[in-house]
């Protein structure tokens, strides 16, 4: 038996994230005109992080968590500036981003051929519609569930039976979701009861419960169902 169903993550699976939030966080402060330096990025991707962090476990809302970023930002490092505003340009400027991580393009024409191909992400509708066309990769999925418009986060159920349901699939041993966050798409796809694939191109998390762990986005078309359910 083989899977015929992918759900695939975007941001830190497909699309190298952190080299994109750089650049777009970088010309946003040159276009504020704020002096750019690593301890002002640090600051912002700690404050962003922890934000994305409490989405995950239902403690805030992508409306309130996209403004307030920045409005933290701004009082950490003691500048004026319009939170919003700066949420706003900075998501345009995010959209215009799109480099893959290595081995990305290669796995998604491999399993495009092969089934189904579902991209189910978390983030903001706007930037990821833009990466996506300027990536080159709209014709190497099936469809794509963006969580804002869907109306539930990973790793909610809900989100991922949409996307099987979309995709056509009634067997959830054919399905698997490929993602590099324990949190939304290892813990989403165990409360969806289909198989997971973790991505860890660092290692950083080996003790992680998942059906498949990979290094390599090479990896994952080798992959078969495990009898008995993911771990």
């Amino acid at each position: 038996m083989t899977y015929r169903t992918y759900l695939v993550d975007l941001d830190d699976t497909l699309f190298d994230f952190q080299r994109a939030e750089e650049k777009a966080f970088g010309q946003l402060l040159e276009q504020c005109g704020i002096l750019w330096t690593q301890q002002r990025f640090d600051t912002y991707r700690r404050i962003n992080e922890g934000y994305w962090q409490k989405l995950s476990r239902g403690e805030t809302t992508k409306q309130i968590l996209l403004p307030a970023r920045f409005e933290d930002w701004l009082k950490q490092e003691n500048l004026q500036g319009d939170p919003e505003q700066m949420n706003h340009d900075y998501l345009t400027l995010l959209s215009r981003q799109g480099e893959l991580l290595p081995g990305a393009l290669e796995m998604m024409k491999t399993l495009h051929q092969r089934g189904q191909v579902v991209i189910v992400t978390n983030g903001v509708a706007r930037a990821q519609y833009g990466k996506i066309e300027n990536a080159g990769l709209t014709p190497y999925f099936h469809h794509l569930l963006i969580s804002e418009l869907v109306g539930v986060e990973k790793p909610h159920p809900r989100i991922f039976e949409e996307a099987l349901a979309v995709a056509g699939e009634t067997d959830k041993r054919r399905a698997l979701m490929v993602g590099d966050s324990p949190g939304s798409d290892i813990q989403g796809a165990r409360n969806a009861g289909i198989d997971s694939c973790l991505y860890d191109p660092l290692g950083r998390y080996q003790t992680v419960i998942c059906t498949h762990y990979v290094r390599h986005l090479d990896e994952v078309a080798a992959l078969r169902p495990v009898r008995g359910g993911q771990g």
